[in-house]
């Protein structure tokens, strides 16, 4: 037992126990991580792979996993972390979302997302693919500060917004000099003022020819 002047060190007395309970915690699973387990074996065996294989691949490129530990994860026995879950993707020549969400897009098949509950998986591939929110928007300008933020300059294609009418009206109410797929999140007051300004004025115009 270690003491400074009169008082234990309590946090190095209980260390040993503390150490020995690390391994012993029940992992507590949500949807997300069993997707992910579900998604890793579906994607390993599709590739043809072992564990042993999977496992030389990961050592391969710099983030070593052993087979009982790729085994665990399959399991839903041991946490992916971020790192890990990028890694794998690489391994599995797949894009994280391929690991992250359901492996369908039917518009009658609903996924149990973490933070979000259920919905459509196509909606969820949507917002996982940066094409639009997760729920439907309260806000007229909510589909927008969704693109300007969910994906970087020069990402953003104008056809990613719902529907083609939305999109040729953004385009007359902005300059014709305005490039889109530069956009930053400094010019989304503009878009959206701009946007607003016209849906105004056209219930303005509707309301007056009742």
């Amino acid at each position: 037992m270690l003491t400074t002047g009169c008082r234990t060190d309590l946090t190095l007395v209980n260390l040993p126990a503390t150490i020995a309970n690390m391994g012993t915690r029940a992992v507590s699973r949500g949807p997300t991580a069993e997707t992910v387990a579900a998604n890793v074996r579906r994607l390993r065996e599709a590739r043809g792979l072992s564990l042993p294989g999977l496992s030389d691949r990961l050592a391969k490129i710099g983030r070593p996993i052993l087979p009982s530990g790729l085994s665990k994860i399959e399991l839903g026995e041991r946490r992916v972390d971020v790192d890990d879950l990028m890694a794998l993707a690489v391994a599995l020549n797949v894009n994280p979302s391929a690991l992250l969400l359901p492996h369908t897009t039917g518009r009658d098949e609903s996924y149990e997302i973490t933070g979000a509950g259920g919905l459509p998986a196509h909606q969820v591939w949507d917002w996982a693919d940066g094409k639009a929110p997760l729920a439907d928007p309260d806000d007229d300008s909510a589909d927008l500060d969704f693109l300007l933020h969910a994906r970087p300059p020069g990402r953003r294609p104008l056809r990613y917004l719902p529907g083609r009418d939305m999109a040729e009206t953004l385009r007359s109410v902005m300059p014709e000099d305005f490039d889109w797929s530069q956009a930053r999140v400094r010019d989304f007051d503009q878009v959206r003022d701009r946007w607003l300004d016209w849906a105004r004025r056209e219930l303005d115009r509707d309301e007056g020819g009742d």
